[in-house]
């Protein structure tokens, strides 16, 4: 771009009522007093000379620091990582357009990403950045600022002050990046895992029956006959029932007593029912967790009938007598006679049925050693450490490639979740800072999740029999990786740039100039004076900018750079006159830029030009001339705006681009709030919209026209 484009500077100023309320408590200074402002890279001293004439000399050293870079605000670019390139080796990593945070704490913040997220070319832009902290001055220039009256009585003295601002002359730069300085470190893992049973623990519940049963006959006939062929028999017994079952807990071999349950019944052939009794106990199993295990036991009844059949014979004798004569005499003779019947019989028996049961627990529980052997490779980095994390592990190690395999035991009566945390961190010396430096490599978790095996198996008992259920509790394990690997661009170069370093000095040496400025400023203007402190600021400022450099490109760009550390502002393109070729009438393209700044006090009412929203007020001053044509005398404010008849014509110093003067009535401007820094390795300073301001009235050197 053509320099020329940048030679007209117009001042705007737009009433700010904050402003006025922030310096409401602002003392004048007393005799004889030494302040210090600013940062430590200043030297900066008022003294009085001469009792009671508030005469000050003001000595301004400027020795850029790092931590200068927090009067600049800026905000990442929005290049997309980890290059943040517009072409291989053009890095953009700042954008002072949008200034939502502090350079320096931009740059530190930057400088603590990790590889994942800055390839090594702009960490390595990065690094020359942070070495203008190591610039090393070699001898000073100076230049004298005079500040400006504010009121007709003088009451700050700023006629009587004098500012002496010392600047690097001459300096050294660093030729490559300090020692120690590296690309940030990152890893590369391979990992697995094992686990295997080492031990197990088992209880279980066992019960003791003793059952004794007594019956009684209390009824029974029969039915049928041994001559028919058949007798059936009907029996009805009751029962007696005496019970103890005793309970016992084994816990890994060992046998303790844990209740009983006993008793009597009295059972008649027709009756039925039931009784149960549930035994419980709460033991502790490794590793201390509290488990409850039980048994249970009972006695159930109904009437029981049962028929057995067999046959028999049935015998009996009947006497014969036969009687016969013998003469007179009769003889009786008798004998016994053996009748034999075959039958069948059938035995009904009716009783109280009894039945037993008992239901018993085995539990076993397993643990486990489980283990992840890792093997892990740390690139980059100045000294890293690496640090794994587990549940009650912890391992740290500065080697590079090493191998470790962290393990721990678990017990399937309590699983849980153990997650492995690796990291990698180091730290980067800048000046007065230390960066940490972390690499997440991320997590590995071994998650258990339970697998209980159930059986049972049957036992005897008196009377009926008894039920072991068994379960075994078992864990199967899942690694869920969660890792991230280093980067492919970890191996590529970074590379030290020299003029990039140059170019950040400078503007941390702006950053020094502006605070101490606007310093001086607070610590010596006046309560009632405190709307005019920006215009004040600007003075300073266009001073230095004129004295100091001898070119219009320089003096444009550190103008504008010093003003909108404080000012916001705005640009309008024009037509801009040549008064180094005056008498003729020469115009060049160019733009006028407008600053922000405070009201201009009433003793400089001459040099108002024009009025914008808010009835503020603005005046002129021309770089470009004022460095190149001796009538403008390098003031920085007080050249009025001037047109009038020449050759019988009206000459303007600035044209709109239809030909008209500059700026014009109803004209919207629009002023952006960032700080400007045309030129400066690996940022940027495009402009965003910015607040309209509309012009309201000119001021044509006798009256207002609106």
């Amino acid at each position: 771009m053509d320099i020329k484009r940048f030679s007209v500077l117009f001042i705007a100023i737009i009433i700010i009522l904050s402003f006025v309320a922030s310096f409401a408590n602002i003392k004048t200074p007393q005799q004889n007093t030494s302040v210090q402002v600013g940062t430590s890279t200043q030297n900066e001293q008022y003294t009085e000379t001469i009792p009671y004439k508030y005469i000050y000399n003001k000595t301004i050293t400027l020795a850029p620091d790092i931590q200068d870079l927090a009067y600049v605000r800026g905000s990442y670019s929005n290049l997309l990582a980890p290059y943040y390139n517009i072409s291989p080796e053009a890095y953009i990593l700042f954008n002072f357009s949008t200034p939502s945070s502090n350079m320096l704490q931009l740059l530190l913040n930057a400088l603590a990403w990790n590889a994942s997220q800055i390839a090594p070319g702009p960490y390595g832009a990065l690094l020359s950045v942070g070495s203008s902290a190591y610039v090393n001055i070699i001898n000073y220039g100076n230049t004298t600022l005079q500040p400006f009256p504010l009121n007709q009585n003088d009451t700050e003295n700023y006629s009587k002050a004098e500012i002496i601002v010392k600047y690097a002359k001459n300096f050294e730069v660093p030729n490559s990046f300090q020692r120690g300085w590296s690309y940030p470190p990152s890893d590369n893992l391979n990992y697995g895992m094992n686990y295997s049973i080492i031990n197990s623990y088992n209880v279980n519940t066992q019960v003791d029956p003793i059952i004794s049963v007594s019956q009684q006959l209390v009824y029974s006939y029969s039915t049928g006959s041994f001559c028919s062929g058949h007798v059936t028999y009907y029996l009805y017994y009751d029962d007696q029932v005496n019970y103890n079952f005793r309970y016992f807990v084994d816990q890994n071999g060992t046998t303790t007593f844990l209740d009983q349950y006993k008793g009597t019944l009295s059972l008649s052939y027709d009756s039925s029912g039931q009784i149960s009794h549930t035994a419980s106990d709460t033991v502790t199993v490794p590793p201390g967790v509290p488990e409850t295990v039980s048994a249970t036991v009972g006695l159930s009844w109904s009437p029981g009938h049962s028929v057995s059949s067999g046959s028999g014979v049935y015998v009996y004798y009947t006497r014969v007598c036969h009687h016969y004569h013998e003469g007179n005499t009769t003889i009786t003779r008798c004998y016994w006679v053996r009748h034999e019947y075959n039958y069948t019989y059938t035995v009904n028996t009716y009783y109280p049925s009894i039945h037993s049961i008992a239901d018993t627990v085995s539990d076993t529980w397993y643990e486990y050693n489980v283990s992840l052997p890792l093997r892990i490779e740390v690139y980059n980095g100045t000294s890293p450490s690496t640090s794994i994390v587990g549940k009650s592990y912890s391992y740290n190690t500065g080697l590079n490639n090493f191998q470790v395999t962290p393990w721990y035991t678990i017990w399937s009566s309590l699983p849980f979740t153990n997650s492995y945390k690796i990291t990698t961190h180091d730290s980067l010396g800048l000046a007065n800072y230390t960066v940490g430096r972390t690499w997440n490599a991320g997590n590995l978790t071994i998650t258990p999740t339970s697998n209980e095996v159930s059986g049972s198996q049957s036992f005897y008992i008196p009377y009926g029999g008894g039920t072991e259920s068994i379960n075994d509790y078992y864990l199967n394990f899942n690694l869920i990786p969660n890792i991230t690997q280093a980067p492919s661009w970890i191996y590529q170069s970074m590379n030290y740039n020299k003029y990039a370093t140059i170019d950040w000095f400078y503007l941390e040496q702006n950053a020094t100039l502006a605070h101490s400025l606007y310093e001086f400023i607070n610590h010596t203007i006046n309560e009632s004076d405190t709307q005019f402190w920006k215009f004040e600021y600007f003075d300073l400022a266009a001073e230095y900018t004129m004295y100091t450099f001898n070119t219009t490109y320089n003096a444009f760009n550190n103008l504008l750079e010093l003003e909108s550390f404080y000012e916001n502002w705005s640009v309008v393109p024009a037509q801009i006159l040549n008064l180094s070729a005056w008498p003729s009438l020469k115009y060049e393209t160019g733009q006028l830029l407008l600053f922000n700044v405070s009201r201009i006090p009433g003793i400089y009412n001459s040099s108002v030009y024009f009025n914008v929203t808010g009835d503020s007020e603005t005046y002129l001053v021309d770089v470009y001339n004022a460095l190149g044509y001796p009538g403008w005398n390098k003031v920085p404010f007080g050249n009025s705006f001037y047109f009038g008849p020449v050759g019988g014509r009206t000459v303007y110093f600035y044209l709109n681009q239809s030909g008209g003067e500059l700026p014009y009535l109803g004209e919207t401007l629009n002023f952006f709030d960032s700080n400007y820094v045309p030129s400066i390795f690996y940022a940027t300073s495009g402009t965003v919209y910015g607040t309209p301001t509309k012009i309201i009235a000119i001021w044509n050197g006798t009256a207002w026209i609106s």
